[in-house]
């Protein structure tokens, strides 16, 4: 969606997702429309007897359609109202990013009472409207079909929040933005999850030595001990400086060398694997259900060479073995790997950086950056957000009027973002400039300030905040994400 750097390397400076405060999320919601669109439909522009769409999975169940152009400052909907249930008629949904990812449903259309919508083997029909209440709005009465039987039927409030039904394994989700009874409309949003695999790549017992020359001048490269941070040795950052296997010691020049055996604890292994399905857990709910991330688990030990990256090293793609790497590529749309940063045996700690090479959907952990925290899904979650980011923009082709900006928006556009939210999707990096979010309005390029204004509440630190925000708002709802695993 912006044109970056293929290398997402974040260290210290991506600290801004462990801030330690939050407003209740609806805050984030006050510089926009709550809908993906800006207006209620006032104008009705023309009728027509026939739509049709190029994608079979738009469609309607009814005998007679008859559809209206509704006009608003960025969109136009189509109205739908069904006078039979007969014969299919699709639906053209025009979604917001036409000439990016397809969008089988997931948009938002004005549906009239008896009209009904169809995403997959689903079909919601609004069955009627209640009396109006506050703010004028009347519960919408939507009827739930699965394979053309009934499995509910539910009053729904308008709501930015989706609900859920669920048949044969299946879900559906279901908002309702906009009523109006005496006009006999509402307007409807449905749509199912996409399931995805993340590949977790766990380096349990690791061998590695780096080697170089002595530390001469200039900044070393230092390998401390855990207790006290001490140097157990340091090399000169120069040309010579690497971490290979000690199998091939023989194989490169140098003059000193340091091997490491890292090993993650099988207490440590159920830690990391209970914060994924954290991880996973708030994707699905911060996306309110439009991503479902299944986990597969990769083991490796044995020897490991790393890259280099600024003064220390990583874990890249290319360092991978290849009979894991080889797998991945295969089943996995996303891959997160972690490696344990300590070799117990000598008392050393070794400081690894952590990012990811979002062009290839892949992302490095170190454990030395989490420490097993209750709060260490963070992590995993904001580097896999910079993999979808990428996804968008670069693989699905989803346009972003923003591009032009990366990760750093200018201060005048603070409140002032587009209506539509589904037109962009902000770096993971950009919280305390984002456009829309309340951040770049009152604390622009102070994240640390924004955070220490805003405690915590009801479990929701700043951090949590903007991931909710960025997936729950920006994610496109219905889109076919495509990842660039070698499998796609």
């Amino acid at each position: 969606m912006r044109a970056r750097g293929a290398i997402e390397v974040l260290a210290s400076c991506c600290l801004l997702l462990l801030g330690t405060s939050a407003v209740i999320i609806i805050a984030s919601f006050l510089l926009f429309d709550s809908s993906p669109y800006s207006a209620s439909p006032t104008t009705s522009t023309s009728v027509s007897t026939s739509i049709s769409s190029s994608n079979p999975s738009n469609s309607t169940t009814q005998t007679s359609t008859a559809s209206t152009s509704i006009q608003t400052p960025e969109t136009t909907r189509t109205t739908v109202t069904s006078l039979t249930t007969t014969s299919t008629v699709a639906i053209a949904i025009n979604p917001p990013h036409a000439d990016g990812g397809s969008f089988p449903c997931g948009q938002y259309q004005v549906v009239l009472t008896g009209g009904s919508l169809t995403c997959g083997q689903f079909r919601a029909t609004l069955a009627s409207l209640g009396q109006p209440g506050e703010n004028d709005a009347s519960p919408a009465d939507i009827a739930v079909y699965y394979n053309d039987v009934l499995i509910k039927s539910a009053s729904l409030q308008p709501s930015v929040v989706p609900t859920q039904f669920t048949a044969s394994g299946s879900s559906l989700y279901v908002t309702v933005n906009n009523t109006f009874a005496a006009q006999g409309w509402a307007e409807i949003q449905i749509y199912q999850p996409q399931q995805m695999t993340v590949g977790i790549v766990l380096l349990e017992n690791v061998q590695t030595c780096i080697i170089g020359d002595a530390y001469r001048t200039g900044e070393p490269v230092t390998v401390p001990y855990t207790s006290n941070g001490a140097a157990a040795m340091r090399f000169q950052d120069d040309s010579e400086l690497a971490a290979v296997r000690p199998s091939d010691l023989s194989l490169f020049p140098h003059t000193q060398e340091k091997c490491l055996n890292l090993v993650m604890s099988p207490q440590e292994v159920l830690i990391v694997k209970s914060q994924v399905d954290i991880f996973i857990e708030k994707a699905r709910s911060y996306s309110q259900g439009a991503i479902q991330l299944v986990p597969k688990y990769y083991e490796y030990q044995g020897e490991l060479n790393m890259s280099r990256f600024s003064s220390g090293f990583w874990v890249s793609t290319s360092d991978i073995p290849k009979n894991v790497s080889s797998q991945t590529s295969g089943e996995a749309d996303f891959v997160v790997a972690f490696l344990d940063s300590r070799d117990t045996v000598q008392n050393i700690s070794y400081p690894f950086n952590y990012g990811g090479l979002a062009v290839i959907a892949y992302s490095m952990i170190p454990l030395s950056w989490w420490s097993g925290d209750s709060g260490a899904w963070t992590y995993p979650l904001h580097e896999w957000i910079h993999q979808v980011d990428f996804a968008l923009g670069y693989v699905t082709e989803v346009q972003d009027v923003y591009a032009q900006y990366d990760s750093h928006y200018p201060q005048s556009l603070c409140g002032r973002a587009t209506t539509n939210p589904w037109s962009w999707f902000p770096s993971p990096d950009s919280a305390d400039t984002a456009p829309d979010f309340l951040a770049c309005a009152y604390y622009y390029e102070n994240w640390t300030a924004y955070c220490n204004a805003h405690p915590a509440a009801n479990g929701i630190d700043c951090g949590q905040e903007w991931n909710m925000h960025i997936l729950g708002l920006h994610y496109p709802r219905g889109i076919l994400l495509r990842s660039n695993s070698a499998r796609q």
